[in-house]
């Protein structure tokens, strides 16, 4: 893991919560960078600018074994497809890799695969219905007959070579040779036929699957194989080690963890947007796409670190490789009242003595004393030369004069420039700055920490020295006790400028570098606005990463390539700056397809024609050539929705073509819409036709029968009710059974 700004606990991602928000980034950006990574493999990375999301590309591949395994099930299949389904949609198509029992093709003599006893032994009578449910759920289909078949002769000759399908035993394929043969392979390979009522030949299923882009998947290999073991029980990834690295500049923030089921890692990466605060803070922001990271934060600052650090933030203090964490007492002010910033070490150091010769609970000349001053040699020049000397006095008021006995003066030497609180001073910061009690790691044994001077009247005993104890109250101990010390000083920091903020759990966070306070001009940055219509360019600090200076344009453009409804079109814009620092700066950007009435749109197989660009409305000119057709009720084009309104003259003529199902806004069928169609059934989902809409659609047609399912029963009664009155010969151009 890299970085550690703020490692969350480890935590549990589960199914479609693990990429639920990252999924419709990774789409967006694949239509934008036309699949810059391939997408979706199991195991790489997981980002918002490169895309390599899980299961569907370049590291699942053709003939690859997928083990699918739920509880003590499992079992091996061949990919034949990574990334379509046998039917050209999204998914994926897998093959059994080994074989199942010996069952005949069909006891009847048909060869026909409808109502085959190799498609009930598919589906309802052993494969299917026997398969886990997690297994079931992720098996694409329309209905349950259908979602596990065999292959047929075209998709074996497809796949045979490129999928490595291997044969050691006679097996059936779903395509018939004769009326009373059906397709086989056999043990060498090869394709042949037999009688369909031969019992001795293998059934080897098919099926198409959709798997999470979340998928936790483990690779390993076997006979020469990449092997993909998901458990689709439990599909998400454990993710453990969550850590947040950002960029020089603040631009990119990248989100890293590591999976604990497959041990690979995750990591997304974002582009960081930045503000100001009211308080004139420019912050940086990631927003993180999956709820297993957190958003994140950075604030930078660029007027003085006084001014901005707040009593009870933490500041940590950089002199080249030194650093130390400290916590804020008084942002602007010494523990005398003057200008400056008074700080205390964050955590209680080593244990010592406060006096080990046991004669005075006096400052002056003890043990204390005498750390501090080391304490205060071992800092960085950078530091010593800005830490601050103070006179503190001895109070006259008999109430508080244990409280602040054993003064200090740090303007005559440097043994008092770092000191330990005093009674009174703990007082006074101790819940304002949250020190009353060390929040240590261990909080059975907590940390004692030593002040400089007792809080009570020690004036007959001079052994005792007051103590914070490890709940926050104050105690008086034996000055020969070994108590853990916690120095604290004074210093200047009016200059420094160069600071970043980070908030974690509740606590601010300040990092300067002590040696080098100024801002640093770097590189500057560019950044464009979405639709290219502005662009941001920002001085960036070389050493902190703050925002120096920065400008904002308005852009102008110039079209390279209109669109059409073919191809994108391409636009290049222009940001011209006024600052010195600023160079200009171009970028071409792709203009979305368009379209106009009369275009064609070819999609899903299907071919469309456009009636009104306007009112967003296609008419079918031409189906897929498969056994069901679906007129959809719309299209996607472009991210445009699209109704299909209207079916033309022999749409449906593909030699596979059986059955039609029309979508709910088909409003006409034009005349011989269906001549030269194959198809026998035409199921309805419209209740927009009528009589002038469906005239001699059918004429020259094979279709038979007519089923109205427009909706509840009611509705069904009721249009089929309507249709029955023009559904006639003299209309439609044929006689058909409407029902």
């Amino acid at each position: 893991m890299t970085n550690t700004i703020n490692e969350g606990n480890a935590m549990k991602i589960r199914k479609s919560e693990f990429f639920k928000k990252a999924i419709a980034r990774i789409l967006s950006v694949l239509m934008i960078f036309s699949m810059i990574s391939a997408g979706l493999a199991v195991t790489g990375v997981f980002v918002t600018e490169e895309v390599n999301a899980a299961v569907r590309g370049s590291e699942i591949r053709r003939g690859d074994i997928i083990t699918l395994k739920s509880e003590s099930w499992s079992s091996d299949y061949i990919v034949l497809d990574p990334v379509r389904a046998n039917d050209g949609s999204p998914g994926m198509y897998v093959l059994l890799k080994n074989y199942e029992g010996k069952i005949p093709f069909n006891n009847t003599g048909s060869s026909e695969w409808e109502g085959s006893t190799a498609q009930k032994w598919c589906t309802t009578l052993s494969y299917y219905r026997n398969l886990p449910d997690p297994v079931k759920q992720i098996i694409t289909g329309e209905e349950d007959k259908d979602k596990v078949f065999f292959l047929s002769k075209s998709e074996y000759s497809q796949y045979k070579n490129s999928a490595g399908i291997d044969s050691a035993e006679n097996w059936w394929l779903r395509t018939a040779a004769s009326d009373t043969e059906a397709d086989i392979v056999t043990a060498d390979g090869s394709l042949s036929y037999l009688p369909v009522t031969q019992s001795d030949v293998r059934a080897r299923p098919a099926f198409n699957i959709d798997i999470p882009s979340d998928v936790c998947a483990e690779e390993s290999r076997a006979d020469g194989r990449v092997v993909w073991t998901v458990d689709v029980s439990s599909m998400g990834h454990a993710i453990d080690n969550i850590s947040y690295t950002w960029s020089g500049g603040w631009t990119k923030c990248t989100a890293k963890a590591s999976c604990g089921s497959c041990g690979e890692s995750v990591t997304e990466r974002v582009r960081t947007s930045s503000r100001t605060a009211e308080d004139g803070a420019t912050v940086y922001e990631a927003d993180f796409s999956g709820d297993f990271f957190e958003d994140q934060s950075r604030a930078v600052y660029a007027d003085s670190v006084p001014y901005q650090i707040g009593e009870g933030d933490s500041l940590i203090l950089k002199s080249g490789d030194w650093e130390n964490e400290y916590i804020v007492l008084s942002p602007q002010s010494t523990n005398t009242g003057d200008d400056g910033t008074f700080l205390l070490q964050k955590t209680p150091g080593e244990k010592i003595m406060f006096d080990e010769n046991g004669e005075t609970n006096f400052w002056e000349g003890s043990t204390a004393q005498a750390w501090c001053y080391s304490y205060y040699n071992g800092l960085p020049d950078a530091v010593k030369d800005r830490v601050i000397g103070v006179k503190t006095y001895e109070t006259d008021s008999d109430e508080f004069k244990w409280s602040e006995v054993n003064n200090i003066d740090g303007t005559k030497s440097d043994k008092d420039k770092v000191f330990f609180l005093s009674y009174m001073e703990y007082h006074l910061h101790k819940d304002s700055a949250g020190i009353s009690a060390y929040d240590g790691v261990d909080h059975n044994e907590g940390q004692k920490w030593l002040l400089r001077a007792p809080g009570t009247d020690c004036s007959e005993y001079h052994d005792y020295i007051s103590v914070v104890d490890n709940d926050g109250t104050v105690h008086n101990y034996s000055i020969a006790h070994m108590i853990s010390a916690r120095p604290a000083f004074n210093i200047d920091l009016s200059d420094l400028r160069c600071v970043t903020k980070e908030e974690s759990g509740g606590i601010t966070t300040w990092t300067a570098d002590i040696g080098d306070a100024a801002h640093d001009e770097g590189t500057p940055e560019y950044k464009w606005a979405d639709d290219k219509r502005s662009c941001t360019a920002s001085m960036i600090c070389g050493k902190c990463g703050g925002t120096v200076y920065e400008e904002t344009v308005k852009t102008s453009s110039k079209v390279i390539k209109k669109p059409n409804s073919n191809e994108e079109g391409l636009a290049e814009y222009t940001a011209e700056f006024t600052g010195a620092s600023f160079e200009t700066q171009k970028k071409q950007a792709a203009l979305p397809k368009t379209f106009v009435a009369g275009d064609i749109l070819r999609v899903g197989g299907y071919k469309y024609k456009v009636l009104s660009a306007k009112s967003r409305t296609v008419t079918l000119v031409k189906s897929k050539n498969t056994k069901s057709v679906s007129v959809p009720a719309s299209i996607k084009f472009n991210n445009k929705t699209l109704k299909v309104t209207c079916v033309e003259a022999k749409a449906f003529t593909g030699s596979k073509v059986r059955k039609v199902t029309m979508g709910k806004n088909v409003k006409k069928l034009k005349k011989n819409a269906f001549a030269g169609s194959k198809a026998g059934t035409v199921v309805l989902k419209t209740k927009l036709l009528t009589k002038s809409s469906v005239s001699g659609c059918m004429k020259s047609s094979k279709v038979k029968t007519v089923s109205v399912k427009v909706g509840t029963k009611a509705d069904n009664a009721k249009y089929l009710k309507k249709y029955r009155k023009f559904f006639t010969k003299a209309v439609l151009g044929k006689a058909v059974k409407i029902k």
